[in-house]
């Protein structure tokens, strides 16, 4: 009787070439999110802390623009990211009334780190943070 044997010597390359796409989309994933996840806890940072400075600093000459750069410096993942107030309500007009607040809101164009996702979300994804701090500190 004759033994018939098997070759075997290409199902390596094969079964690499199957798993190779869902092993990079799994990789690419994981890098994406973490990439997006950091960038928006940076842009918090940004807004919290211009929300503070303005809340301390609000009737002093320049305050808003010193705001501005201690949000961004508080956030150097995201030195392109857009500061605005929303409500810099700290002159109190009546005494009886609640405490009045600074809001802050950073936002930052962000484009994915590695392009391969585009398809789903938007290329240009706008990332926002919002942080409300009562005046005077």
């Amino acid at each position: 009787m004759m033994k018939v044997r098997r070759r075997d010597d290409g199902a390596a390359a094969v079964e690499f070439a199957l798993i190779l796409p869902v092993l990079l989309t799994l990789v690419f994933g994981i890098m994406e999110f973490g990439w997006a996840f950091g960038q928006q806890v940076s842009l918090g940072n940004a807004a919290r802390e211009a929300a503070r400075t303005m809340a301390i600093h609000w009737a002093e000459p320049g305050a808003e623009a010193e705001a501005i750069e201690e949000g961004l410096a508080a956030a150097p993942l995201v030195p392109d990211a857009a500061i605005a107030f929303a409500s810099m309500e700290c002159a109190p007009t009546n005494p009886d009334d609640e405490p009045l607040s600074v809001t802050a809101v950073a936002t930052l164009e962000a484009p994915g780190l590695t392009g391969w996702f585009n398809w789903l979300i938007a290329p240009e994804r706008v990332l926002s943070a919002e942080s409300k701090m009562i005046c005077g500190g």
